[in-house]
């Protein structure tokens, strides 16, 4: 029996023409070839040209079987590829003739690590299991070519996978609901609520992200599994992300993504047992490399961020024959969240930080997946969603008091005006301030507009007068030593620039630019405070 597999990889991102378990299929496709070029040629009436091209072509077909490129042995009735052609087509370094039961391969790009009869390998420190283990021979070992097709070659080149779909957008499901509580802790924590509660988080991550997303369910009610599956399908372009938690012994741990299992190969739980309905095409089937790339780049995303460093917490990439997964039309992903019959990781399950993070990081996952599924001319990097992380606090022992600013004197920019030119004055008697003293703005005499005060600058006492330099835009100013005498301006005089040290120092008075007749005098304006410095002003008749 002659059974049919996925093409095997080639190095211009196509497929090879080998289909069937040996070289038969080949052989058929080049006599078929052979045939159609006899046929185009019959009106020629050449037809001794169409035999001679349909050989040449048969031969050439013929002898790709056994190309380079793979080494193909056949082991129990499997079809297996050397680990030489491996290494030599993904430009692996040569690990030379097997050493004990460990295969450490890498190349620029990639590190994958393989064990003897073990279906348990990493790549890129990320745990994941094969459908069926490493073989050996006398030389060499032997990888399952269904794991070649179905699950290296997406992983270490996705972007040469051949039935790329953009995201469109992403149907959240909830696992459980209703009359189906799923897994329950030891503190009675349902597995049904924290489903719910993740994929709302879920969905308002993608949301802010621009994705458009689809629940299966909002609330605590029950949906049919093959309704769920049922519901993406009704969204073409959509991916499908399930979110559960687990339940086993009371000392496994950890987080789980699954996919579904190929055509001819059984689940991860299985332990490499094949079973007739594993030969069973499904729909799931259909979107094969993009399950297992999906569930890639959801899971090296959670483990990261959830279980940095920790090996035993990282339980692998697996495989499945779930309904919604099986039955679905879309690329689609089950992730097990942790282990609620696990005393200790179940308090942290009953966290919203802990959910928050592993929404975050499958928001992260499928924005990655999206990004490589554009075209490359459209390939950018996708926003990343930002982790919810309080800022940390700083301590006291390393905070530094910051610097005290050196004081400039900051002027305007000058204006078509004439520019006062200071003219010393000698100082007058000092005037008693009046008895009644109110502001321009009770008593509605117009003040002229002063022009912003300058920052004084820290000066040391000078005997010289005050002298102003006009030729750059920061005036140097210096200032008299200090006095206690103190000269009002009139209100309607331009205001002194009157830098003042440490002790008070007499205000220089600048000549007014408009001259005309005063008022009374009823507002005194110092410079040097920002209330005026006289007695308060009478009360009104009607006041107490």
């Amino acid at each position: 029996m002659c059974r049919r597999h996925a093409p095997l990889p080639s190095r211009s991102g196509r497929r090879e023409v080998v289909r069937d378990e040996d070289s038969r299929g080949t052989v058929l496709c080049g006599w078929r070839i052979l045939l159609a070029a006899g046929a185009g040629v019959w009106h020629d009436r050449t037809m001794k040209l169409g035999w001679i091209f349909g050989l040449v072509a048969a031969f050439c077909l013929s002898a790709q079987a056994y190309a380079a490129d793979w080494e193909l042995v056949t082991r129990e009735g499997r079809e297996y590829v050397t680990l030489k052609s491996f290494c030599g087509f993904y430009n692996f370094q040569d690990p030379g003739l097997p050493q004990g039961d460990t295969m450490r391969l890498k190349n620029q790009r990639a590190s994958i690590v393989l064990k003897l009869d073990s279906r348990e390998c990493f790549i890129n420190g990320v745990r994941y299991w094969l459908s069926f283990g490493v073989r050996s021979t006398k030389d060499d070992w032997l990888l399952s070519r269904v794991d070649l097709v179905k699950l290296f070659e997406p992983v270490l080149r996705p972007y040469l996978i051949d039935i790329k779909k953009p995201v469109l957008g992403v149907v959240i499901d909830a696992g459980h609901g209703g009359s189906d509580n799923g897994a329950i802790s030891s503190r009675r924590v349902m597995e049904k609520d924290l489903t719910l509660d993740t994929a709302l988080r879920l969905e308002k991550l993608l949301r802010d992200a621009g994705i458009k997303t689809v629940m299966t369910r909002r609330s605590d009610v029950y949906v049919d599994l093959y309704e769920r599956a049922q519901r993406a399908a009704s969204y073409p372009g959509y991916i499908f992300v399930s979110i559960h938690f687990n339940s086993a012994g009371a000392e496994a741990r950890g987080l789980e993504t699954y996919c579904s299992s190929p055509r001819g190969a059984g689940s991860t739980q299985a332990g490499g047992q094949v079973t007739r309905a594993d030969y069973q095409k499904t729909p799931g089937n259909e979107t094969d490399s993009l399950n297992a790339l999906l569930a890639s780049e959801v899971h090296k995303v959670a483990v990261s961020v959830l279980n940095p460093n920790d090996i035993e917490a990282d339980r692998g990439v697996k495989r499945a024959r779930f309904v919604v997964l099986r039955q679905n039309t879309v690329p689609s992903v089950l992730v097990e969240g942790g282990f609620l019959s696990n005393r200790m990781e179940a308090s942290v399950l009953s966290t919203a930080a802990y959910r928050q993070k592993l929404a975050e990081s499958i928001a992260r996952g499928v924005q990655n997946y999206a990004a490589i599924m554009l075209p490359p001319e459209k390939r950018v990097t996708p926003p990343q969603v930002r982790p919810t992380e309080p800022p940390k606090p700083v301590t006291p022992a390393t905070a530094t008091a910051p610097k005290p600013a050196t004081p400039t004197v900051t002027t305007t920019p000058p204006v078509a005006r004439p520019v006062p030119v200071p003219v010393p004055v000698p100082t007058p008697a000092p005037t008693p301030a009046p008895t009644t003293a109110t502001s321009s703005s009770s008593t509605g005499v117009p003040v002229s507009p002063e022009p912003p005060p300058a920052t004084p600058v820290a000066a040391e006492p000078n005997p010289d007068k005050p002298t102003y330099s006009t030729s750059s835009p920061a005036p140097t100013v210096t200032t008299e030593p200090a006095t206690e005498t103190k000269t009002p301006e009139p209100h309607n005089a331009t205001p002194s620039i009157t830098i003042y040290p440490t002790t008070p120092a007499t205000p220089v008075e600048e000549k007014p630019r408009v001259t005309a007749p005063e008022p009374e005098p009823t507002t005194t304006i110092y410079h040097d405070q920002s209330v005026p410095k006289t007695a308060p002003a009478a009360p009104e008749p009607d006041q107490p």
